[in-house]
């Protein structure tokens, strides 16, 4: 026959048992809860990021003409030298109705795109973006526009119109559409330098 200490030893081990379990079960549960609040805060801070992404790239000169357009689309559905005009001709007209002197037309938002405009010494560069966030590229356009002028600056400043003497912008832009233009930490916190 069993002592009743016996009993109560088992039972006490039992409960105790059960409870390590319980508290064992309930500190998973509570850091699996945490882990996934802390995921699902992750995904709405960056929600609609994956989904932006630039469509066109257009660089000019500042005389206004197009030195290249690449673009994501197979067929492009304008042409690259009326789309060119067209933003000349919208940020002059911005210019002379508000009577800036300086300044330029930076953003426009049609439906579910954005044109964005970085103007450098020598270039502009205008990119059609499609989605939430597009002023989260804004960062790799200036950083792509800066590096493009400090290391060519020469060929673009004289550009005399031939497509052959400005070949290396092929590998800056593609770079940017593709969203593979990298950015040096220190790079983040400096503009590029405005125009002259």
């Amino acid at each position: 026959m069993v002592s009743f200490e016996t009993v109560d030893a088992i039972v006490l081990l039992v409960v105790g048992f059960l409870f390590i379990q319980g508290l064992w079960l309930s500190s998973l549960t509570y850091l699996m809860f945490k882990r996934a609040r802390r995921r699902n805060k992750l995904k709405a801070e960056t929600r609609g990021l994956d989904d932006t992404l630039i469509e066109d790239v257009f660089l000019l000169h500042r005389s206004g003409m197009l030195i290249r357009h690449l673009t994501r689309r197979l067929k492009p559905q304008v042409d690259s030298d009326i789309l060119t005009g067209m933003l000349r001709a919208v940020q002059e007209f911005v210019r002379d109705s508000f009577r800036e002197e300086s300044g330029e037309l930076r953003d426009m938002v049609f439906g579910e795109l954005s044109i964005s405009i970085c103007s450098g010494r020598h270039v502009v560069m205008a990119t059609v973006i499609r989605g939430d966030r597009p002023t989260d590229l804004l960062d790799q356009m200036n950083a792509t526009l800066r590096d493009l002028e400090r290391e060519h600056g020469d060929h673009l400043k004289d550009w005399d119109g031939r497509m052959e003497s400005v070949h290396f912008v092929d590998e800056f832009l593609e770079k940017l559409l593709e969203g593979n233009y990298h950015l040096e930490l220190d790079d983040r916190t400096h503009p590029l330098i405005p125009s002259e």
